[in-house]
C-alpha cells in the first residue's frame, strides 16, 4: 500500500455539538473573544491575553449558566437505612421501611382509565412471577424503580389486592411531588423569573395519553409544539411560561409520569488512524478490515451539493440511501458539518489520494438531512427512534450521530428514546457525541466534571469524548493556538491556558481535548465510554454554496480542518464498523450484537494516563485501573484490539441471558505474560424518567484467580450497582485457572442478554 494511504487522516468538522469558534463574530460562541494581542506567549506564536470584556449574558446564556451550575440538593435519608428501605428517584430518596399508604391522598387525578400510579416494592430482586403476580391482579408496571420497585398504574380495587401479595413489601402514591424535575423546580423559584417562555418536556405513563396532556398544556396556555405517542410511553413538547402553578396542575395529572425541561440539540482523519492514535492503517493494510459490506447511518447537516451526480469524490459511490428530513428535497450541505463527519466516517480519499480517507473507507451510507432551514436541527423527529429506525431499515447497524443537547449529566427522554430504540434492535450500535461543554469554570487548571450531553447520557450507546490529534503547532487548522486563546473565559490558567490545542509532548498521550465534555451522569454513570481524535482533524469540504470550512482551510480545496466530539464520533462509528466487520468475516459470528461491538471496543482501548500534565496536582487522566470520567476506557487502538499480539488471543461470548439469580462460568488458563482483560456489556432496558439510578438490569462481573483472589469490575473494591459496563484490568499475579463469573442480581425486565470479551495470555 503507498505510504500516502499508510498515512491516511480523517478530520472532523467545526462540532456538530456545539464546538466552539476561535473567530470572535461565530454565532455558535457562547463568549466571543477580543482580538489577538499582541502580547507573546512563553511559546512563540501565541497571544495569550483573555477577552478584557465579557458582555452581559443574555436570557439563552443565562439560562445556560443557571443549567451548568445546578446541583440538586441530597434528599435526607437515614444513614443506616438499607438498600431494601429505600425507593432512590431523582427527585428524592422515598424512605419505605414504615408502613403502606392505602389510598391516594395528594388530590392527584386519575387517568382516563380511572388509575393512579402507585409504587410497588417488592422484597429483594425482582423474579418474574412476583410480577406476573401483580398483573394478574389488575396492575400495570410503567416502570422499574430502584430498589426493587416498579411504577403500577392501578384503581383502587387493584391496588388492595396487589398490596396483599406476599411479595409485596410497600406500596404508596407516585406522588405529584415525584414527578417534576429538580432544575424545572430551581427555575420556578428563581426570584426574577425568565423573561421568555421555556421548552419543557412532559412525559405520560401510556402513548394513549399525551392528547389528554397537550390538552390540558393548551389549556394551560402553553403553545404545544409535538405530540408523539410512542411505543412505550408518550411525549408532549411545550413552550410554557414557567410558574410553580403550571409545574403543580401539570404534575397532579395521574398519566403524567415526568416533567423535564427540553434543551434544543446543537452540532457538537491522516494523524487519526495512525499506530499512536486509533492504530487503523495496519488494520486496513495488514488485516483486510475496510469496512465492506457494512451500512453506517449518519444524521448530519447535509452532504456536499445534494445531488449524487456531483457529490464529493470521496463519498462518490458511498450513498445507499438518502432522506431530506430538515429541509424537504434539499440535502445539501451548506453548512459543511455533515460533510466532513461523512468523510471521517467512510470517504475513500480520492481526492487525496487516499491520504485523507475515512475509518471503514469501503462502507456504505445511509444519510439522513437533519438541518432545517433556520441552519437548526429541526429534521430530528421528537419521536428519536423514528430516525435511527429508518437508518435501521435501511440496513445500517451502525449510527453516527454528532450532536446533542448541553444538560450537564442528565438523562433525558431523548437519553431514554435512545436506549428504547437499542433495547428494541440490539444489533444497532449507536455512536454520539459527549459535547464540547468541558471548562475549568472554578480556575484550578483542571476541566471540570459533569458536563455531559444527551442524548449522550444513554447507557446502551458508544459516547465520545475528543483526545488532542498530537499536530505541531502551527501545521495548519487551529495547531498554532493555545486553549487560553481560544476561549479565554473557559481556560484562564494553567497548565491549560498555555497549551497548544492539537499539539503532543510524546506522540502517545496525547492528552484530552479540554472543550471534551467528561462525566459523570448525574446518577453516577461512567460516562464518555471512549475518547478519539478531535482536534485538528482533517476531512472533506462542503462544495455548497456558504458552506464554512470549519477551523480552518486545508491546502487541498476538497478538505478543511475541524474539531470537536463531532470530530471523534464519526472516527468511532467507522472503527465500530471494522469490528463488526471483524466478527462477521474473521469469527464467523453471523449478527453480532450491538454489546459485543462496543464491548470489544472497550476492552482493546489504550488508556490516555496520566494525560499532558504530569501526575501532579493538575493530572488530567486519573491512572490504572481503567475506566474513569474524563477518558472513559481510553481511546480506541484498533489493531490489538483485535489482533494481540501472541501469546495473547482474543475470545467472547454473545446474546447469552440471565434471570434474576442466574449465573454463567467461563474457565480460562493463563500464563503470567501480559495483561489480561475482561469486559462484561449489555444492552440495558431503558431507564424510569424521574428513577434515581438508570440501570434497570444489574449484572455482575466477577474474576476469580487460582488463589482465590477476587478482582471486583471498574476499579472497584466490590460489585458495581450502576453501570451496564464492567470491566476486570489485571497483570497476573500467578498462572493457573481463572474464573469469571457473570450473575444476575436483580433482572427487573430481563431476561438480559450480554456480551463478554476476553483478551489475554490465554492457553
Amino acid at each position: 500500500m503507498p505510504a500516502a494511504v499508510m498515512g491516511v487522516a480523517l478530520v472532523f468538522l467545526i462540532i456538530f455539538y456545539g464546538v466552539r469558534s476561535l473567530r470572535p463574530d461565530h454565532p455558535e460562541s457562547s463568549r466571543k473573544t477580543e482580538s489577538p494581542s499582541r502580547e507573546e506567549s512563553k511559546r512563540p506564536g501565541r497571544a495569550l491575553v483573555p477577552a478584557k470584556s465579557i458582555p452581559t449574558p443574555t436570557p439563552k446564556q443565562r439560562l445556560t449558566e443557571w443549567r451548568r451550575d445546578f446541583r440538586p440538593s441530597p434528599s435526607p435519608v437515614k444513614a443506616d437505612l438499607p438498600s431494601e428501605h429505600r425507593i432512590e428517584l431523582e427527585t428524592r430518596t422515598v424512605d419505605t421501611s414504615g408502613g403502606p399508604g392505602p389510598l391516594p391522598t395528594s388530590g392527584q387525578q386519575p387517568t382516563a382509565r380511572g388509575t393512579f400510579p402507585w409504587i410497588v416494592q417488592f422484597d429483594g430482586p425482582v423474579l418474574e412471577e412476583w410480577k406476573e403476580s401483580v398483573a394478574r391482579a389488575g396492575g400495570v408496571l410503567r416502570g422499574y424503580l430502584p430498589n426493587y420497585a416498579f411504577v403500577v398504574e392501578m384503581d383502587e380495587l387493584a391496588a388492595g389486592r396487589v398490596a396483599a401479595l406476599p411479595n409485596v413489601r410497600w406500596m404508596d402514591e407516585y406522588r405529584p411531588e415525584y414527578k417534576i424535575q429538580p432544575f424545572l423546580e430551581h427555575l420556578a423559584s428563581q426570584p426574577e423569573g425568565l423573561e421568555a417562555p421555556l421548552s419543557i418536556t412532559v412525559q405520560t405513563f401510556a402513548p394513549e395519553d399525551a392528547s389528554e396532556v397537550a390538552r390540558a398544556l393548551t389549556a394551560a396556555g402553553a403553545d404545544v409544539k409535538s405530540v408523539s405517542p410512542g411505543r412505550r410511553w408518550g411525549l408532549v413538547r411545550a413552550s410554557v411560561h414557567l410558574t410553580r402553578d403550571v409545574l403543580d396542575s401539570l404534575a397532579r395529572l395521574g398519566s403524567v409520569q415526568w416533567i423535564e425541561e427540553y434543551v434544543p440539540p446543537a452540532w457538537h482523519n491522516d494523524f487519526a488512524v495512525r499506530g499512536n492514535h486509533l492504530n487503523v492503517t495496519n488494520v486496513w493494510s495488514a488485516r483486510g478490515l475496510t469496512g465492506r459490506k457494512q451500512i453506517i447511518g449518519h444524521a448530519d447537516t447535509g452532504l456536499d451539493t445534494g445531488s449524487v451526480t456531483n457529490l464529493h469524490p470521496d463519498l462518490s459511490g458511498r450513498l445507499k440511501a438518502v432522506y431530506a428530513l430538515g429541509r424537504p428535497g434539499d440535502w445539501s450541505d451548506t453548512h459543511g458539518h455533515g460533510t466532513h463527519t461523512a468523510g471521517s466516517i467512510l470517504g475513500d480519499g480520492s481526492a487525496s489520494t487516499g491520504q485523507f480517507r475515512g475509518v471503514a473507507y469501503e462502507a456504505s451510507l445511509v444519510h439522513q438531512s437533519v438541518m432545517d432551514a433556520g441552519g437548526g436541527l429541526g429534521g430530528i423527529p421528537d419521536a428519536l427512534g423514528d430516525l435511527f429506525l429508518q437508518a435501521y431499515t435501511n440496513g445500517a447497524r451502525i449510527h453516527s450521530d454528532s450532536w446533542g443537547s448541553p444538560v450537564y449529566g442528565q438523562y433525558t427522554s431523548d437519553s431514554q428514546a435512545a436506549d428504547e430504540f437499542m433495547w428494541d434492535y440490539p444489533d444497532m450500535l449507536l455512536v454520539f457525541s459527549a459535547g464540547n461543554d468541558g471548562t475549568d469554570a472554578n480556575r484550578n487548571g483542571v476541566v471540570d466534571p459533569d458536563s455531559m450531553g444527551a442524548p449522550g447520557t444513554a447507557k446502551n450507546m458508544l459516547t465520545v469524548g475528543a483526545a488532542e490529534n498530537d499536530r505541531a503547532a502551527g501545521s495548519g487548522g487551529y495547531s498554532s493556538f493555545t486553549w487560553g486563546y481560544g476561549w479565554p473565559g473557559d481556560y484562564a490558567v494553567n497548565p491549560i491556558r498555555d497549551d497548544y490545542i492539537s499539539e503532543s509532548a510524546d506522540g502517545v498521550h496525547q492528552g484530552i481535548a479540554a472543550f471534551s465534555s467528561r462525566g459523570p451522569t448525574d446518577d453516577g454513570r461512567l460516562k464518555p465510554d471512549i475518547v478519539g481524535p478531535g482536534t485538528d482533524v482533517i476531512s472533506c469540504r462542503s462544495h455548497a454554496p456558504g458552506a464554512e470550512s470549519g477551523w480552518g482551510d486545508h491546502p487541498n480545496p476538497d478538505y478543511a480542518f475541524s474539531g470537536g466530539t463531532s470530530m471523534s464520533t464519526p472516527l468511532m462509528a467507522g472503527a465500530a464498523a471494522l469490528v463488526r466487520q471483524y466478527f462477521l468475516e474473521r469469527r464467523g459470528w453471523f449478527q453480532p450484537s450491538a454489546a459485543l461491538v462496543k464491548a470489544t471496543l472497550l476492552n482493546g482501548a489504550r488508556s490516555l494516563t496520566p494525560g499532558q500534565y504530569g501526575t501532579n496536582a493538575f493530572r488530567e487522566v486519573p491512572g490504572w485501573p481503567r475506566p474513569n470520567n474524563v477518558e472513559g476506557w481510553g481511546q480506541a487502538d484498533l489493531e490489538p484490539t483485535l489482533f494481540p499480539a501472541p501469546p495473547a488471543s482474543l475470545l467472547f461470548h454473545d446474546v447469552l441471558a440471565l434471570a434474576t439469580g442466574g449465573t454463567n462460568l467461563y474457565r480460562l488458563f493463563l500464563s503470567t505474560n501480559g495483561t489480561a482483560r475482561f469486559t462484561l456489556g449489555w444492552t440495558d432496558y431503558p431507564g424510569t424518567a424521574g428513577s434515581g439510578k438508570k440501570l434497570v438490569n444489574d449484572l455482575d462481573l466477577l474474576v476469580l484467580s487460582p488463589s482465590g483472589t477476587n478482582f471486583f469490575p471498574n476499579g472497584r473494591a466490590s460489585t458495581d450497582r450502576t453501570n451496564n459496563i464492567e470491566g476486570v484490568d489485571f497483570r497476573p499475579p500467578v498462572s493457573g485457572v481463572y474464573t469469571a463469573r457473570v450473575s444476575g442480581f436483580n433482572v427487573p425486565s430481563g431476561p438480559q442478554n450480554f456480551a463478554l470479551v476476553f483478551s489475554g495470555p490465554w492457553s
